[in-house]
């Protein structure tokens, strides 16, 4: 059974694993069939140089991304946190659904299940500890 010290340290390693799963995610699904022809890919150098910059470029845009949810979480105004709660049940969703249906049936690998997730859980986590320094702010 998983205690909440277990909980609180799933949520805090995601913070890190969340970015690493996506991109692992895309190379299982993917490979490198999106990089042009006169790019070595047979080489394991050329792999992991690959995989650290996808990683620095999915967290450009993943900045972004949470600052644009941000941004039109605030404009909503009064259901401020709505939309954060919404992708954050979403992703959660996603990844619930990957344990009860087979990936074969969805045509989806299990990765982006897992990485949806991850992605899920940190977004969670975010908004729990958001959430608590403006409780924290407000009185």
């Amino acid at each position: 059974m998983l205690s909440v010290n277990d909980l609180k340290g799933l949520l805090e390693v995601n913070r890190i694993v969340t970015l690493p799963f996506i991109v692992a995610a895309y190379f299982q699904e993917f490979g490198f069939s999106h990089f042009p022809s006169w790019v070595a890919t047979g080489s394991p150098i050329f792999a992991v140089i690959a995989f650290m910059i996808l990683v620095v470029a999915a967290f450009l845009a993943s900045w972004v991304l949470f600052d644009l949810l941000n941004y039109l979480d605030f404009l909503l105004g009064r259901f401020q946190g709505v939309l954060w709660s919404f992708v954050t049940v979403t992703l959660l969703s996603f990844a619930i659904l990957g344990f009860f249906i087979p990936s074969e049936s969805l045509n989806i690998h299990i990765s982006w299940f897992i990485a949806s997730g991850a992605c899920g859980l940190y977004l969670l986590d975010v908004k729990r500890k958001t959430d608590a320094i403006l409780s924290r702010s407000s009185t």
